[in-house]
């Protein structure tokens, strides 16, 4: 394989990896929406959970963002 078919694979790859994590990204601002309207006994420690999991598909996100840079 050649260093220009590896980059394209790679940039393929990074970028059907964008996806998912969008994804994700709509269905944890939808369930932190439903954990602010709950009210619940549980809500500061879902909300807290949901914050950390949206920090770190932030972190992912920001990293293939700059892999597809490099790529470019």
């Amino acid at each position: 394989m050649s260093t220009s078919d590896l980059k394209k694979l790679l940039g393929k790859l990074a970028h059907d990896i964008r996806g998912p994590i969008h994804n994700a990204k709509l269905n944890l601002e939808a369930a932190q929406t439903l954990a602010k309207k709950d009210g619940g006994p549980q809500q500061e420690r879902l909300l807290k959970h949901l914050s950390l999991i949206a920090g770190e598909l932030e972190k992912l996100q920001d990293q293939v963002k700059d892999f597809i840079k490099k790529m470019e």
